[in-house]
């Protein structure tokens, strides 16, 4: 098996047999029984900063019957390969028996590897197959995003993964190079991004660089104002500059809060001892409450709605919680909400602004 065809996770935590190449030789030549070994037994494992490593456990030669004999005596130290000089090698693997067994013989060299664990949100990161096409292969955490902002070319940077968002459907990552462009972020800054379906099922990552450059944002009043005088005057020129200003404005999302069941019944067994009434009680849940966005019927249709300011949510909002978010975050969270909507709405009581997902066929997200 070649690492450039099988890619990191069939060497991830697996023994491999790697061919004790010349080059390999010259830097490894004090390796215990050096001198008849063919092969090097490894134990591979990522390096969130290095990539993609390989352990060296042993010295290794090939049986006549196709079995390795491993050396009994260990290197000094420890000894990696990273594995860019190993990309077109041909490396043999093991079964899970036979993993197993060497797992017995070298688990104090593995578990010492221990010390590379990253945090749950990398891990899943790396069982993320879209990713794949992003990551440098050498690297998996580093992936390729399209910085994105307005009036400036896309551009392609290197991020390394270092967190995931659920709730905006985003990651978070560190930016590796220095962009060409002004986009408003730097080398070593976290910034986030999100994966956008591309041609032909690929999918490519961007991150939303837009926005004004001192961080300030529409919304409320400049962006009422901007719906208005679209359905005043339903010009191209009125549409665009709505469309500017949602996509640098700030919305409020009305969403249940939702306690777990046991918060819930602690919450009732209060309100019995406290007789219906808890003025000035103080309310603390133990578990984490998930705030579910609400959704609006049309007739038959299902709309995602956010609104200006609360203001525009009128006593409608009084029922909710209410999280604030910049729209393109909103859109994402609109887009993978699990009941099927044919869109958004937004001001929906006062003078209603409907972008359908057709519309939103070309926004981010």
């Amino acid at each position: 098996m070649k690492y450039s065809e099988t890619g990191f996770r069939v060497f991830d935590r697996h023994f491999v047999a790697v061919p004790f190449t010349d080059r390999l030789k010259r830097a490894f030549r004090e390796l215990p029984d050096a001198e008849t070994a063919a092969y090097l037994l490894t134990y591979g494992y990522i390096d969130h900063r290095a990539g993609m490593t390989l352990e060296v456990l042993a010295a290794a030669r090939l049986g006549p019957s196709g079995d390795f004999a491993f050396s009994r005596r260990k290197p000094e130290g420890a000894l990696k390969i990273r594995i860019g000089s190993l990309l077109e090698e041909d490396c043999c693997g093991f079964d899970a028996a036979g993993e197993e067994e060497l797992y017995g013989l070298y688990r104090e060299e593995v578990d010492a590897l221990e010390c590379y664990q990253v945090s749950k949100a990398v891990e899943d990161s790396r069982k993320m197959g879209f990713l794949d096409a992003s990551r440098n292969p050498e690297y998996p955490d580093d992936v390729a995003v399209y910085l994105m902002r307005d009036g400036l070319q896309p551009e392609g940077c290197w991020v390394r993964i270092e967190d995931l968002d659920a709730e905006n459907h985003e990651l978070v990552g560190t930016l590796l190079n220095e962009p060409d462009q002004d986009f408003g972020c730097h080398q070593g800054e976290k910034i986030s991004f999100y994966a956008q379906q591309g041609e032909k099922e690929t999918w490519v990552l961007c991150a939303d660089c837009s926005g004004p450059q001192d961080g300030s944002r529409c919304g409320g009043a400049a962006l009422r104002a901007a719906i208005h005088a679209f359905y005043q005057d339903g010009t191209q020129e009125n549409l665009m500059d709505l469309f500017r200003i949602l996509w640098h404005s700030t919305v409020l999302i009305p969403c249940n809060a939702i306690m777990s069941d046991a918060d819930q019944a602690a919450f009732l067994e209060l309100i019995q001892k406290e007789q219906g009434s808890l003025t000035g009680e103080e309310v603390i849940s133990k578990d984490p409450i998930r705030l579910v966005p609400d959704i609006l019927q049309s007739g038959d249709e299902y709309y995602f709605p956010l609104f200006s300011d609360e203001e525009s949510m009128g006593t409608y909002g009084t029922h909710f919680s209410i999280v604030e978010k910049p729209f393109p975050k909103a859109v994402r969270i609109a887009r993978h909400n699990p009941q099927k909507t044919a869109g958004i709405v937004i001001d929906a009581f006062t003078e209603p602004f409907v972008l359908t997902w057709e519309i939103l066929e070309g926004f981010p997200g």
